[in-house]
């Protein structure tokens, strides 16, 4: 019986807690509390997991303790990304802001074909029918919101995809907005690709590194590394460097480097234009090989002086 196997996982694993009744998978009593619909499921998964989850019933169901749900998903979830990035961080690391995704080709028909491509709901009665069914109380999250918890679980977790490679933040540089290729290869920045046509050999975007800001935890994601030379290069407009939390990723970068043998290395827009004299503007897109001219001048204008 149900009842039976579960008890004895509770029992294997040291916990107080017992099943006492099981309707059915949506109707389950423990400690004789009643669970119904997705509670009964995810308690009854919780116990069949036997790993972190069944070690932890009696502090999540008896002594509630929030935090413990809390930790143990950050630790799956952390345990996923670092799983993930064993068996497959070279190639995540190789197809880092390509556009294609890592695990192209692993598995399945990729690229798949959505049924509704080249179609909107102004010519196809079946968009349209989703589209009017999820309007209003039709849309299953109509009058919901995230609870505080559910937000930080969230947060837990992308920071845990972040951190270890899984996931980059397709997030826009303020001068560049994503426009910067050199070779076919997308940068955040034109200096970024500047630097790597000259730097091939170290590694973009790779090396993630946890920091506070305004009392939250946060990832750093550093330009560039090189596990050869031990070198961490971060590339940054000089008049940033003052700024708050530019000081805190920067001090984060040092004391990682510091206790990992490593040294830093600041490239700020007079490296950069001097660079720019030594690449070749044909391996970049259009956009950039304008900004390389231009710094081009810059360069020897000052030189001049």
């Amino acid at each position: 019986m149900l009842k039976d196997k579960l008890n004895n996982i509770l029992e294997n694993h040291y916990q107080e807690s017992r099943i006492t009744d099981i309707s059915t998978n949506k109707n389950i009593s423990m400690n004789n509390i009643v669970y119904l619909d997705n509670d009964a499921i995810t308690l009854i998964r919780r116990i069949r997991r036997n790993d972190l989850w069944a070690d932890n019933i009696d502090n999540i169901y008896i002594h509630n303790m929030a935090d413990v749900i809390l930790k143990i998903k950050s630790i799956k979830s952390s345990s996923g990304g670092i799983a993930c990035q064993e068996k497959h961080g070279e190639k995540i690391r190789k197809n880092l802001n390509t556009g294609i995704p890592w695990n192209k080709g692993l598995k399945g028909n990729y690229p798949y074909t959505p049924w509704s491509k080249g179609l909107t709901k102004s010519d196809n009665a079946s968009l349209l029918k989703l589209s009017n069914d999820r309007l209003n109380e039709g849309n299953p999250f109509f009058g919901k919101t995230h609870s505080s918890i559910s937000k930080e679980q969230q947060s837990m977790s992308l920071r845990a995809k972040i951190l270890s490679g899984e996931f980059t933040p397709n997030s826009n540089n303020r001068n560049t907005h994503w426009t910067s290729y050199f070779d076919n290869k997308k940068f955040r920045s034109s200096w970024e690709a500047i630097y790597f046509s000259l730097h091939q050999t170290e590694l973009y975007e790779s090396l993630r590194i946890e920091y506070i800001y305004e009392c939250k935890p946060h990832i750093y994601i550093v330009d560039f590394v090189n596990h050869h030379t031990k070198v961490a290069t971060e590339i940054k407009p000089a008049e940033l460097l003052g700024n708050k939390r530019e000081s805190l990723k920067l001090l984060a970068l040092e004391e990682w480097c510091s206790n990992n043998g490593y040294v830093t290395k600041i490239i700020t827009q007079d490296d950069i234009e001097q660079m720019s004299t030594q690449v070749d503007p044909g391996r970049f897109d259009n956009n950039t090989q304008r900004k390389i001219r231009k710094l081009h001048e810059t360069y020897i204008k000052n030189r001049n002086r």
